[in-house]
């Protein structure tokens, strides 16, 4: 049995900083509310060069995650949306039910690494003020 929760949370860490707040948050809520496909093309279309470094470091650690969950056969992959496409997939010796069921809890898997980094990054975030008050 593998431990989701705490795969996520380890995941989480690595996601990003609390200056990749505002990327963590959009990733959220697109994969929430347009599923995998749209989180691969949001991660993929980011644009300003703070933002690219936040989205391949989220990729990064969501390929990490599903691969130690054993819910990607995919070893190593650049930040594609085809990435996340493939994910979508039925795989070979899969019905049409235990694929849904994969597909699903792949989702609900990267909602939680992201929601626990929004929390994490939080944190930092509080930290951070904590020490520059202290100064």
């Amino acid at each position: 049995m593998i431990n989701l929760e705490a795969l996520t949370a380890q995941s989480a860490e690595r996601m990003g900083t609390y200056k990749a707040k505002k990327v963590v948050t959009q990733s959220l809520i697109v994969v929430t509310q347009q599923g995998l496909f749209a989180f691969g093309l949001f991660l993929a279309t980011r644009e300003s060069p703070k933002d690219i470094r936040s989205a391949e470091k989220i990729h990064r650690a969501v390929a990490e995650l599903l691969n130690q969950a054993g819910l990607s056969e995919d070893k190593k992959s650049p930040l594609s949306p085809n990435y996340y496409g493939h994910l979508t997939k039925t795989r070979e010796g899969e019905d049409d039910v235990l694929a849904l069921q994969r597909i699903l809890l792949t989702k609900k898997v990267i909602e939680m690494a992201l929601s626990y980094t929004r929390h994490y990054t939080k944190v930092q975030e509080q930290k951070e003020l904590e020490l520059s008050v202290e100064e």
